[in-house]
């Protein structure tokens, strides 16, 4: 498979604007160290970055030159904080870094309701003030802000008797698809699902799993669960498969366009804005548990396991905690509606 496959590009009808930190950045024909390079950017030089690759961005620059450049030394996005003015941390020991990247140094490490204000937004991070008056930045994905906490449609805790059914998908006997490096989907859907379910109990939520453990659970079932707890909202997790090794991305799936899109609609949204797969869109979905499902359902494609890049990011750490952010947030967002 070429490396271009699975190249992420953005799906923003203009391309985001950065700006050089370091001294000196060398650009690159691809997203490696390994890759040649192909020119030199000063500090403080405005780009365009038109795509991303795990820990590099695709940049245009200098008259519509094109090459990668590592995110470590690419302050991206906007000094916009759209209306919040502080962000709360949600764990002890939160890493707080000296640049919008995982591989960043730590500054500094805050704990569990700790608030910092904000100076900007840089892609999925925010650039905080710490209370020597230094800066440094957090994950969103670790986070939430004052302007959440505070309106009706942020992630404020939800009317009593307002219930969401997170449901794993798979379990047991059934192992869902196998990836190429041996993962399998029913394991990687539970990890997913308990995040979300966790972030969800944390806020106050009341929250219920279609499974806890590797076990099996039929289709009727889940749809039975969902009906019975007479769910505000039912969220299927999934990862995907193909036979073109190259597939690769996120979709979101309903069945009723009526019942099921606005919050199909609400949670895609939010998970583009967290991770840096292809974006495959809302799509139209015949699956049992949304369509004899009475309430709300959305069932989520969240990566390729036959991708072997993609089965390796969706695996990590890093992006199960952005993907689990992305989907608590939404599902917030739409029972607060």
């Amino acid at each position: 498979m070429g490396v271009e496959a699975i190249y992420y590009q953005s799906s923003s009808t203009s391309p985001q604007k950065g700006r050089i930190t370091a001294s000196s950045l060398n650009v690159r024909s691809g997203p490696s160290l390994h890759s040649k390079i192909v020119g030199t950017i000063k500090k403080g030089t405005e780009v365009e970055i038109i795509g991303a690759n795990g820990d590099w961005y695709q940049i245009r620059y200098a008259k519509n030159k094109t090459g990668w450049a590592s995110k470590r030394y690419i302050e991206a996005g906007s000094k916009k904080t759209n209306g919040a003015q502080s962000v709360v941390l949600l764990y002890d020991g939160t890493n707080l870094r000296s640049a919008p990247s995982t591989s960043a140094k730590i500054v500094q490490r805050g704990n569990k309701g700790q608030t910092f204000p904000i100076v900007g937004i840089y892609n999925n991070w925010y650039k905080i003030q710490l209370r020597n008056g230094q800066t440094a930045y957090v994950a969103s994905w670790v986070v939430t802000t004052t302007s959440e906490n505070n309106s009706n449609k942020g992630t404020s805790i939800p009317s009593n008797g307002k219930k969401v059914i997170i449901d794993p998908g798979h379990g047991g006997y059934d192992s869902g698809t196998i990836g190429v490096r041996g993962t399998l989907e029913k394991h990687l859907t539970l990890k997913t699902a308990k995040l979300v379910y966790n972030k969800l109990k944390r806020a106050g939520v009341n929250a219920v799993l279609t499974r806890s453990d590797d076990t099996y659970i039929s289709l009727q079932s889940r749809v039975g669960i969902s009906v019975k707890n007479n769910a505000n909202a039912f969220v299927s997790i999934h990862y995907n498969s193909s036979i073109i090794p190259s597939a690769n991305g996120i979709t979101t799936f309903y069945y009723n366009s009526t019942k099921d899109k606005a919050l199909a609609n609400v949670i895609h949204k939010e998970m583009v804005r967290h991770v840096n797969l292809r974006n495959r869109g809302v799509q139209l979905g015949n699956y049992f548990v949304l369509r004899e499902n009475k309430r709300p359902a959305a069932l989520l494609e969240l990566g390729f396991l036959s991708n072997p890049m993609e089965e390796w990011t969706v695996s990590t750490n890093a992006y199960q905690e952005k993907i689990s952010q992305a989907i608590y947030k939404a599902v917030v967002k739409y029972v607060n509606s």
